[in-house]
């Protein structure tokens, strides 16, 4: 599927004469074929699915099990019961399941053959993530208790039925789609001029889109169509990033994430004359040069201040300069010192004209999924969504293109 998308992307660009000078990118959340379960649900869909398999590989270990527990998730009234849970009902059905799951695990630990089955495997995962399992002696059974909805970790499992699923505190469950395509700043509303998705990617919901900027460069600098210059919103522009991709040659566009380690009202790093040769601090706000900057034995940089002047200046207060009795010191480091030379420009109108070009991948992102019916696949399982969210790309590519080619054949038949 990477290879296709690559291949007819790159003829399209060869054949259209579109720039990838320029690109910017984004994700957007996407979901699989998959309900949307409860932590209840989670439970009860787990075991369910075990008993099913149990009993196909397994019988006899199966007619061995309690009789009760098994009615409790096994044929046409076990499916439902948990939708039908009244909620004064929920905490001693959940804990229910609980304790099912733990048994069913400690029974057949020791079970080489039950142990190796998928299922199995997905009730080890569901109660190390949701539970904590604790023992009163050696030989006693094990007690498992329910963790706080905070502490399952984000890619837990969402559905037995598409165990590769993420979870984002954001977005919720499914996954996300990384998308970088090009821009042309100069002509958007021309019809004439096509915009291509040259990088799409999918990864569970629980992955942050910080990571994804690099490999998409890499990839796109292989095929031959990378860009000069890369726009992203703040979840792309990390110190880390903006270091990687500057040594690459590229030109990230992006947003510092957070605030300046200064509180509101105060004077932070970016509020000082940086030398941005030499990432050291040259002046204070106030225009008070330093007297002497040196690197100190723990790595960082110290600026020294002249005492008398930083004493008795009104900003003393709301300053990151340390005052003693004896010295006026500002300490920070290199990453320190990038962040406020980005905070700097980000402040300048000509980073506000660059970057207002970010805005228009939303756009693309919403026809993405409108016109290709991404947004809610039809498949499950990593594999098969990555395959079907690349051929949804490569065919809104073609959208964009025969648009493109109409709008010019046109053109041409204006001007004869």
């Amino acid at each position: 599927d990477e290879a296709i998308f690559a291949l007819c992307t790159d003829a399209l660009i060869k054949a259209f004469g579109v720039g990838t000078d320029k690109q910017r990118m984004d994700s957007t959340h996407i979901r699989s074929n998959m309900r949307k379960l409860g932590r209840l649900r989670i439970f009860g869909e787990t075991i369910r699915g075990f008993l099913r398999e149990l009993k196909r590989v397994a019988p006899d270990r199966h007619a061995g099990l309690d009789t009760a527990m098994r009615a409790r998730y096994e044929g046409e009234e076990g499916g439902g019961c948990f939708g039908r849970v009244r909620p004064s009902e929920a905490g001693a059905v959940q804990e229910q399941a609980v304790q099912d799951l733990a048994m069913l695990v400690e029974r057949f630990r020791a079970d080489a053959a039950v142990a190796e089955l998928a299922s199995y495997q997905m009730l080890m995962r569901v109660i190390e993530e949701q539970c904590t399992v604790t023992r009163d002696k050696d030989d006693a059974p094990p007690v498992a208790r329910l963790k706080p909805p905070k502490e399952a970790p984000s890619d837990s499992l969402q559905n037995p039925s598409d165990p590769e699923a993420g979870y984002s505190g954001h977005k919720g469950q499914g996954y996300t789609t990384q998308i970088m395509e090009t821009y042309t700043a100069t002509a958007q509303d021309d019809a004439t001029v096509l915009d291509l998705i040259t990088y799409v990617n999918v990864t569970p919901a629980n992955i942050g889109d910080s990571g994804a900027l690099v490999p998409a460069l890499e990839t796109t600098v292989g095929r031959g169509c990378g860009p000069q210059a890369v726009m992203g919103d703040s979840a792309y522009g990390s110190d880390d990033n903006h270091q990687a991709v500057t040594g690459m040659g590229i030109d990230l566009v992006a947003p510092t994430a957070g605030g300046d380690d200064a509180r509101n009202g105060d004077l932070g790093i970016k509020d000082f004359a940086v030398d941005k040769t030499t990432l050291t601090i040259k002046a204070c706000p106030r225009g008070q040069a330093a007297t002497e900057t040196k690197p100190t034995p723990k790595g960082r940089t110290v600026s020294v201040f002249d005492h008398a002047t930083c004493a008795a200046c009104p900003d003393r207060g709301r300053c990151p300069v340390t005052v003693t009795a004896t010295r006026a010191c500002l300490y920070y480091d290199d990453r320190q010192i990038r962040l406020a030379l980005r905070r700097q420009y980000e402040a300048t109108d000509a980073f506000r004209d660059t970057y207002r070009w970010r805005a228009g991948i939303e756009g693309a992102n919403a026809r993405f999924k409108s016109q290709t019916g991404a947004g809610r696949l039809r498949v499950r399982g990593l594999a098969r969504v990555r395959f079907a969210v690349r051929l949804k790309a490569l065919g809104l590519n073609i959208l964009r293109a025969a648009r493109a080619y109409a709008a010019r054949m046109r053109r041409l038949e204006e001007l004869a």
